[in-house]
């Protein structure tokens, strides 16, 4: 694809330890996204390919990245297992390809039941432009508030120690501050007036009060987004049967993001 030709990427690739869409005897089945033997191995594969993003989005450009986690030691082929404990077509990782307890740390994974936390680690590695497991340099994105995807109807399944996971996380990021930002066409109406809320006054780049390229300048307005009154400068704009992502927005210029 040519440099810098794409506006923005939203994309969710395969989570690690999850699933296998090929075959096991297919050629190509090692080099799925999603196979890689460690954690640090699959954010390189993960890493590898931002970079690559970053090559292509124009310099106004963003990038979503939809993620879910995985519980060391467990993998599995998605929730939704036939009978004998397989989604159809889909291998189950075995736990003894998962290190002891006494050589979980050394060789670069959590223990055995912890969630792998892949995702956060992700999302901080864009930030700090370094992958926080292994060690090696990436591009430096500028890393905006984590999205929460909240899935009002969760996979079903044994679920015996701990809260039901009905939430994955969208890393997005930028490659530059004034990044290109409509916040007027997501706008809700508020609950307690029925008036229609607008984060500004149209298309703009986040967080620098000017229009597209080549634009008139905006006006920043400080109003946010909301679906009932905040309280105490923001609100998370989620509701029981909302598929929306959970965010959160300033409503006065002190608490405007930088």
């Amino acid at each position: 694809m040519p440099d810098r030709s794409v506006h923005s990427v939203i994309t969710s690739p395969p989570y690690w330890r999850k699933r296998r869409y090929l075959p096991t005897d297919h050629p190509d089945a090692d080099k799925e996204i999603g196979q890689e033997p460690s954690p640090g191995e699959f954010l390189a594969t993960l890493l590898s390919i931002t970079d690559e993003l970053w090559r292509v989005v124009r310099d106004d450009g963003t990038i979503w990245v939809n993620l879910g986690d995985t519980a060391a030691g467990s993998g599995g082929a998605g929730g939704d297992y036939n009978e004998g404990g397989d989604r159809a077509g889909q291998n189950r990782w075995k736990a003894a390809s998962w290190p002891t307890d006494g050589m979980a740390a050394e060789r670069g994974f959590p223990l055995r039941k912890s969630t792998c936390w892949i995702p956060e680690l992700f999302g901080a590695s864009l930030a700090y432009g370094r992958n926080l497991l292994t060690g090696d340099p990436c591009r430096q994105w500028v890393v905006r508030p984590k999205v929460t995807w909240c899935k009002p109807r969760v996979t079903p399944g044994q679920c015996d120690d701990r809260f039901r996971t009905a939430t994955e996380l969208i890393v997005w990021a930028a490659k530059r501050r004034d990044y290109y930002f409509d916040a007027a066409a997501i706008a809700q109406e508020r609950a307690d007036s029925g008036n229609r809320t607008r984060a500004g006054p149209g298309p703009r780049p986040g967080g620098r009060g000017r229009g597209p390229p080549g634009g008139p300048p905006r006006q920043p307005n400080h109003q946010g987004l909301r679906s009932r009154p905040a309280t105490r400068g923001c609100h998370r704009s989620t509701g029981g049967s909302s598929t929306r992502p959970a965010t959160t927005a300033p409503t006065s210029p002190r608490s405007r993001p930088s």
